[in-house]
């Protein structure tokens, strides 16, 4: 799962570089999605090792997710609305 998400973000970050977006992606709008998942593949990521040495611990740090990903989410949120409210679309 965590790796779809990470091919997922590659997936867009490669469509914005090579202006496949619709015009109306703006670069706040792109960041915003480009970061959605970060939590979800980043916790993943970091549970492999702890796995290697207790599974059921590499388990629960998969409970952060959820807490991250409002917080993030809420972090991104606002500079989304911060980067467009200054009439520039944050460009």
């Amino acid at each position: 799962m965590a790796g779809l998400m990470l091919a997922g973000s590659w997936t867009w970050q490669h469509a914005h570089n090579a202006g496949l977006l619709h015009e109306w992606v703006d670069e706040p709008l792109y960041r915003l999605v480009l970061h959605g998942t970060d939590p979800v593949w980043v916790i993943f990521l970091l549970s492999i090792p702890v796995a290697f040495v207790d599974p059921v611990w590499a388990m629960y740090g998969w409970i952060l997710i959820w807490p991250l990903s409002v917080v993030q989410g809420k972090w991104r949120m606002r500079q989304f609305v911060r980067a467009m409210g200054d009439g520039t679309g944050g460009q």
